[in-house]
């Protein structure tokens, strides 16, 4: 991960406090968070039961009851609470609200909403208290001093957990990596969400009432929570994946959100609550600019863009889930304290998605389904924001407010679905098994690519990469390497294993679709390899009895008539038997290098011209030890080479002959001249001879050319090489 330069207090800092040491004291404070919360939740007084509010300005109902107070059944409607024989206290809906903030947006009716928090936490902490139904009946309860760690409903455990979790994950980041700013923003979003969650986990489980006070501060806590961690996430996107400028500005985005909390903790704020939770929603848009901005520079760094999809994804559902959820119904004024605890289950997935997008864990594995999660959140939170709408503005009954919005989302969803992913996702489609057909039937066209040349050429056209290089080193199996940036493929055959870097013109990184397509089109290639190999063996076979039965038979009657014979006969037999060796020779020839064929070449001319009285100059010039020719290569060209010189013996009648030979251009260049008196190339006849000899270079991939006057002719046989 791209990290800022650590300066030398902070490095020493980063010696002085090893992991071991912070995440000790993450988990210390974690404890400690634990033990407070659970002091706090069951330290009051338990009556042991349970309303449900049916409205804002309605009594509750009794919904469930440890032990039923008589005469009381569940779906009795609870108009008053009272010590016994005290004065009743007429209850509200909104006495049960688990979120104040979402009910009551001004102060005057966020303090006294705490005011009868106080009044009826006085009557609960009674030893006695007594039940007015709506109807006039009225049950006696004595409390229990304690409530049972098992009467703790579900939402508290999830709220806790959230907490701890999101702290902890926070807190590790900073461990390992102190030294960089974003590890310690990081660090600081953990705890905003620590208080957070912590208090809300406290006050949103209450049984029924808590201390004024003590509601005030949680409350207090949890503002201070709230606007520190969407503070700490701006100035984390400033600094991730790689800081955006060199200005600091990410203390003085702390600074502003902490400032309006004192003046939300001192009453200041215009529209009270309001005016908080509209501060969250600005710091999550702010968020979300500065995540643009770090997208565009990351252009051209798949790696980097991969880390801050990771980043952003998880950064998306989890908060966007909680101001979903929470802030943008508190913004219509409608009670979502219900949904809050599994909004903080959203934003404990926010911080894992910080710890793996900072740890880079899998990037390859987002490019298949990132933009599908993205859409699917984007489906959802237009659901939640239209329902807000059409029930807070319009004012919808909450049936219809739904299926408004579920219609009218739907139809702008879906087109807008298949309109992004046909004009983001068809240009960069990715790769399936089911395109490995087509692929190799380009790549294996007849007469297409040498064995040597398929897998590299299949990897070119399957992922088009910047580089592509071979491995000294063997690879045994496909595999992503550098969190994507590579793709290493063992080699077919015996050839060496190849790596591709940076696929898609450095677009995007590797993946797991990637590693199955390029190990399919492997598969295939090491069967045409070895199926090659199979063919070579048995022509190199079959090639070997023929030439042992032309060397057994053919040639054995030949020096029998030659023995027989005499004069003109006899040379002609010769002559048969020279290029019936020559045949064999070709035909079980094995590669050789390029200085052994020519010493045979040689040693033949040299004989040639010293029986028709000519001189052979031979120069060699740049020959390569290492470069080989195979049996066809041998034959042909001893063929070519042979005819050339026959050809100068037999009509210029030259005095001197001169066979050069060099390394040209990656290609063998031999050149035949002499100085006999002949005709010009162009009034040449093409015989037998010469379309022979041209043909067979054609076959070898060679030219052949010519050229001369009535004083020299000069014969140029070219072939290029393969090391």
């Amino acid at each position: 991960m791209s990290s800022l330069a650590a300066s030398p207090d902070s490095a020493s800092q980063a010696r002085a406090l090893p992991p071991s040491r912070a995440i000790g004291f993450a988990v210390a404070l974690s404890l400690a968070t634990i033990v407070l919360c659970l002091e706090l939740a069951s330290g009051r007084p338990h009556p042991g039961i349970e309303l449900h509010s049916v409205g804002a300005d309605r009594p509750p109902m009794l919904y469930e009851a440890d032990i039923q107070p008589e005469p009381f059944e569940p779906g009795t409607v609870i108009a008053a609470i009272s010590t016994a024989g005290g004065q009743p206290f007429a209850l509200r809906g909104d006495d049960l609200s688990e979120e104040p903030d979402s009910m009551f947006i001004g102060y005057p009716a966020f303090n006294a909403f705490f005011q009868r928090q106080q009044q009826i936490a006085a009557i609960q902490r009674a030893p006695e208290m007594e039940l007015h139904a709506a109807d006039g009946r009225i049950a006696t309860l004595r409390p229990a001093r304690h409530r049972p760690l098992s009467d703790l409903p579900f939402i508290f455990w999830l709220q806790l957990v959230c907490a701890v979790g999101c702290w902890i994950t926070g807190a590790a980041i900073f461990a390992f990596r102190p030294e960089q700013a974003v590890a310690r923003y990081c660090a600081v979003t953990g705890f905003g969400a620590l208080l957070m969650a912590g208090s809300a986990a406290i006050y949103s489980s209450r049984e029924l009432a808590l201390p004024g006070e003590l509601f005030r501060t949680l409350s207090s806590v949890n503002h201070f929570g709230a606007l520190l961690t969407i503070g700490a996430f701006a100035a984390v996107m400033w600094h991730y994946p790689h800081p955006l400028g060199r200005a600091r500005p990410a203390p003085w985005l702390i600074a502003g959100c902490l400032l309006v909390w004192l003046a939300d903790f001192l009453q200041w704020l215009p529209f009270g609550n309001l005016f908080q939770q509209a501060v969250i929603i600005l710091g999550y848009v702010c968020s979300w600019s500065l995540a643009v901005f770090q997208w565009r520079a990351a252009r051209g760094d798949p790696l980097r863009r991969a880390a801050l999809q990771w980043f952003l994804l998880s950064w998306f559902v989890g908060s966007g889930a909680v101001l979903a959820l929470v802030s943008v119904p508190a913004m219509a004024g409608i009670d979502s304290g219900s949904l809050q605890a599994y909004a903080f289950g959203f934003l404990l997935l926010n911080s894992v998605g910080l710890a793996l997008g900072i740890s880079r864990y899998r990037l390859f594995d987002l490019e298949t389904w990132w933009f599908r999660a993205v859409v699917l959140v984007v489906g959802g939170f237009s659901v939640v924001v239209l329902d807000v709408i059409f029930a807070a503005a319009l004012h919808f009954e909450a049936p219809a407010a739904l299926a408004a919005s579920l219609i009218l989302s739907g139809w702008m969803y879906f087109p807008a679905r298949q309109w992004l992913m046909s004009r983001f996702l068809t240009g960069a489609r990715q790769l399936r098994v089911d395109d490995v057909p087509s692929l190799l039937r380009d790549v294996l066209a007849p007469n297409a690519y040498a064995v040597d040349e398929l897998l590299p050429e299949a990897l070119r056209q399957l992922f088009n990469p910047l580089s592509l290089h071979p491995q000294q080193t063997p690879q045994t199996e496909v595999a992503i390497a550098e969190n994507g940036l590579a793709l290493r493929v063992p080699g077919i055959g015996a050839l060496p294993a190849w790596e591709a870097r940076f696929a898609g013109d450095g677009q995007r990184l590797f993946t797991r679709r990637d590693v199955q397509v390029a190990s399919a089109v492997r598969a295939v290639l090491d069967r045409v390899a070895a199926y090659q190999v199979a063919v070579e063996r048995s022509i190199e076979q079959e090639r070997a009895r023929v030439a042992q039965d032309l060397h057994d038979d053919i040639g054995a009657r030949l020096l029998t008539l030659l023995h027989r014979s005499e004069g003109e006969a006899a040379q002609s037999i010769r002559e048969v038997l020279a290029s019936l060796r020559l045949t064999v020779y070709g035909l079980g020839a094995r590669p050789q290098s390029v200085g052994n064929c020519l010493a045979h070449w040689r040693a033949e001319a040299g004989e040639r011209c010293e029986a028709s009285g000519v001189q052979l100059v031979w120069t060699e010039r740049a020959l390569l030890a290492t470069t080989l020719l195979d049996a066809p290569q041998q034959l042909n060209l001893a063929r070519v080479l042979r005819e050339a010189l026959s050809n100068a013996l037999r009509h210029a009648a030259p005095t001197r002959i001169g066979i050069d030979v060099a390394i040209v251009e990656q290609a063998l260049e031999i050149t035949v001249v002499n100085d006999g008196a002949t005709a010009p190339p162009e009034q040449w006849r093409s015989g037998l001879g010469l379309r022979g000899m041209d043909q067979r270079m054609q076959r070898l991939g060679g030219s052949l050319t010519l050229h001369g006057d009535s004083g020299s002719t000069r014969v140029v046989i070219r072939l290029p090489l393969h090391a």
